[in-house]
């Protein structure tokens, strides 16, 4: 195949790629409505004006929720070049669409380097890691603390010494975080290690993160953290579920722990979603059909909404065209 011949099968590709993206979220979106099993309630709240605004405002916070990652995607990535704002949203968009079809998002890896130059890409992957790390590191860190402020609540019943639990889970989140931003000990660790020259100059990139740049990129993750919480909050009360925010936020983080340690792939990942909320919110309300809304809700919009635009960034990745 010649060089043009090939060029112009990687943008065909491209465009196919695209299609079947938006075929395919369009078709998981529209068949996730059936969870719901009630069109009436669901057509209800939107005719209430206070469901709608807080539904909107949900909306509006999901390109803030976004727009730090994308910030934050952009300091990983400008420790090996300059990389512009729009191009970061692309990034993060394009990760969200491949990882929608891989378990626990492992795609979005692959998903954000696409935009990066071929010589940048590998250690893009590692970037990539850190800061996925992060957000996965603010939500242990806030669920297990949002366990600790309802063992009274959830775990008299449990045959188990409340204080040796609570020892041990507040050493489990100190050596956590302690590991995190020290990252940089990654590095000279790896390079102990019997690996090729390629994959030595890839592990380097650690040792460019220290204490100031690592702070940063936490708290990007804590800011999209409780912008996503709030968002959960907003929608649970849009489809009638009566929490306090400070209750909210506690049965969120525990929600959010849940989900993260159990295995799942984005297109199926609803299911488990409404299924650990009805598990966790409905100890505290008993609204089934509000909670499953919510939650199909915020998957729309943080997930389904912005893979489709992750499916229109492919279009923008650069094909070197050769002779």
């Amino acid at each position: 195949m010649t060089g043009k011949n090939r060029f112009n099968a990687l943008q065909l590709l491209k465009v196919a790629v695209f299609l079947l993206s938006c075929w395919y979220i369009w078709y998981h979106i529209n068949s996730r409505i059936s969870l719901l099993d009630d069109s009436e309630k669901l057509l209800e709240r939107f005719r209430d004006r206070d469901a709608i605004v807080r539904i909107c405002i949900a909306v509006i916070l999901m390109f803030l929720n976004w727009t730090v990652e994308a910030l934050k995607w952009k300091n990983l990535v400008n420790v090996l070049c300059d990389f512009s704002f729009m191009k970061s949203l692309r990034s993060v968009f394009t990760g969200i669409t491949v990882s929608f079809y891989t378990p626990n998002r492992i795609g979005e890896f692959a998903g954000k380097v696409m935009h990066l130059e071929p010589e940048y890409r590998a250690k893009g992957c590692l970037l990539s890691f850190i800061g996925s790390s992060s957000q996965l590191l603010v939500t242990l860190q806030l669920g297990l603390i949002a366990v600790l402020l309802n063992m009274g609540t959830w775990f008299n019943s449990w045959m188990i010494n409340r204080d040796v639990f609570l020892v041990l889970l507040s050493l489990l989140v100190a050596l956590m975080t302690f590991g995190w931003f020290r990252i940089s000990w990654l590095s000279p660790l790896l390079l102990r290690l019997k690996l090729n020259p390629q994959m030595k100059a890839q592990v380097e990139v650690f040792s460019e993160f220290h204490s100031k740049q690592l702070i940063k990129i936490y708290v990007y993750s804590l800011v999209r953290y409780f912008v996503f919480s709030f968002q959960q909050y907003l929608l649970l009360q849009a489809f009638g579920v009566p929490l306090d925010v400070f209750t909210c936020f506690q049965l969120t983080a525990i929600s959010f722990l849940l989900i993260t340690i159990i295995p799942s792939i984005a297109l199926g990942e609803l299911g488990i979603r409404g299924g650990v909320n009805i598990a966790v919110f409905g100890m505290m309300v008993n609204n089934t059909f509000g909670i499953l809304a919510a939650t199909f809700m915020l998957w729309l919009i943080n997930l389904a909404i912005p893979a489709l635009f992750g499916a229109v960034s492919l279009l923008y990745i650069k094909v070197k065209k050769e002779a």
